[in-house]
């Protein structure tokens, strides 16, 4: 019996090092952005005075989130990675949902990289890069990736909702395949594909995101390209010309599509400042509207400068969304009451305690024209993301304050 136990205990030696070599070696991390910050902000100058928002503080955790990411060689050319992202609620009004942000799995070959989960697409990822402060909501371009008409924030789905978070291009899309290719001579390309998992007997709702950029020294080009299909975002748009809540710019409709393109440059200098530059068109059409228009379509640009000192750190930004063109189902250009553009600024300062610890100070605002409902984010009142109706047409918010950011 000793012998034989003897001879177990050799033969399990022998072999626990060769099947440790046969087992990859997996690496992880923690990794995490945590934002408090405090502003006071106000709406003013709606076309219906009673919809004005009195000034009031507000706490907010911008885009606080931690994650686990990690990968393991599968075989020589081929690599396994992973990535799970967590919203983390700290100013106890947001959720902290497990899984609820960037989130997925796939490979890594240097023929590129491929992935399936929930994730930004390409087209979003362009305009979140712009920001001088990373997560920092009050501090981003809010005037992009949306028609305005209340249609304001961002949306985490995996197909059609229906709700105003159909008609936005700030999306982390579920239910999405994607391959980013690896940079040769500068060049890269993203795109981005979530399936029709949503189809029914009446629509066959998809979506395609890609970008293809340039580097060259400090210099990045970048364009970018999404669409919709049998999303409705012109259904869902909440209508500036009438400001009944629950109007909508189309009704019925065979089938639908909406695009978004843009162009942006970052451009970043030894002298450490940093200049981004965007422009963007949005058009949403439907085929087969019963009732209300059947186009709408409007451009925008934004342009933001940040320069460090040290540990010093100053931005300014600026930018405008035009008037846009609606068109009725018979064709026709809608010029009365027309106005739904807006413009956008933001002001602001970071002061470096460490690296990754930075305490800030802004100042912000969105400037409605007559019929536009634009606004920061997140909205005055909160609301939820893409579904806000807290911000009348005509309303300028204005806001300042700051907060505490600390990545890791």
């Amino acid at each position: 019996m000793k012998n034989r136990l003897t001879l177990a205990l050799v033969a399990g030696a022998i072999a626990t090092p060769l099947l440790a070599a046969d087992t990859p070696k997996h690496e992880w991390s923690l990794y995490g952005t945590l934002v408090t910050e405090l502003n006071n902000v106000k709406v003013t100058g709606s076309s219906d005075i009673s919809k004005d928002l009195a000034s009031r503080n507000r706490f907010s955790c911008a885009t606080s989130n931690v994650g686990f990411k990690g990968s393991f060689q599968a075989t020589e050319d081929i690599k396994v990675i992973w990535q799970l992202e967590s919203a983390v609620g700290i100013d106890g009004d947001q959720p902290s949902t497990w899984a609820g942000r960037n989130t997925a799995l796939g490979l890594q070959t240097k023929f590129g990289t491929i992935l399936a989960g929930l994730w930004d697409t390409p087209y979003k990822d362009v305009v979140m890069k712009m920001g001088a402060l990373p997560a920092s909501l009050s501090s981003d371009v809010s005037i992009m990736t949306t028609p305005g008409f209340r249609t304001i924030g961002t949306t985490s789905v995996s197909k059609p909702v229906p709700n105003s978070g159909d008609a936005i291009f700030n999306r982390r899309q579920g239910n999405s395949v994607q391959y980013w290719s690896p940079v040769i001579g500068g060049l890269q390309a993203k795109v981005l594909y979530s399936v029709n998992e949503g189809k029914s007997a009446a629509n066959n709702p998809t979506l395609l995101s890609g970008t293809l950029s340039y580097q060259y020294g400090p210099l990045t080009l970048i364009y970018g390209y999404e669409e919709h299909r049998d999303y409705y975002g012109l259904q869902q748009m909440i209508n500036g010309l009438s400001g009944a809540s629950s109007a909508v710019l189309a009704t019925g409709g065979t089938t639908s599509k909406d695009t978004g393109n843009l162009l942006a440059a970052y451009v970043t200098l030894p002298t450490k400042t940093r200049i981004c530059g965007i422009v963007e068109q949005l058009n949403y059409t439907i085929d087969g509207a019963t009732a209300g228009n059947k186009e709408y379509k409007r451009t925008a640009w934004y342009v933001i400068a940040s320069q460090e000192l040290n540990a010093h750190k100053f931005w300014a930004g600026y930018g405008a969304a035009d008037k846009g063109t609606l068109k009725t189902i018979a064709g026709a250009k809608v010029t009365t009451g027309s106005e739904f553009g807006a413009k956008q600024y933001t002001l602001g300062y970071a002061y470096s305690l460490i690296k990754g610890v930075s305490i800030f100070a802004n100042v912000f605002g969105v400037i409605n024209d007559k019929n536009g409902s634009y606004s920061p984010m997140p909205p005055v009142a909160g609301g939820a993301a893409g579904a806000s109706t807290n911000v009348y047409q005509g309303g300028d918010t204005k806001g300042l304050g700051g907060g505490l950011l600390y990545k890791f």
